[in-house]
């Protein structure tokens, strides 16, 4: 916290995590974010994140128009069945 108290909160969340996936979190936020409340740190992720999925999303337009350019009207067909599920992996969708 910004007046240097430690909060400890339990989060619930919809996956499981290792442990060393936990310790990964906990050195970032760490070292990127001691000090900071947890809403300065929530904003200053999406405000980092949003580039990112800006790029993944032309990233992702780009290659989906090329295999169409390649593959013909099947390929497009399933090109749209792939593209509707990886818009549904929630850790690909915009937030």
């Amino acid at each position: 916290m910004p007046d240097g108290e430690v909060e400890n909160r339990v989060l619930m969340t919809e996956k499981d995590y290792s442990q060393s996936q936990l310790d990964e979190a906990g050195n970032f936020l760490n070292q990127n974010y001691i000090g900071c409340s947890f809403s300065q740190i929530r904003r200053e992720i999406a405000r980092r994140a949003a580039p990112a999925a800006r790029d993944m999303s032309a990233l992702m337009a780009a290659a989906l128009a090329a295999w169409r350019r390649g593959c013909g009207e099947e390929g497009r067909r399933l090109c749209d069945q792939r593209r509707h599920k990886l818009l549904s992996v929630h850790d690909l969708s915009p937030t």
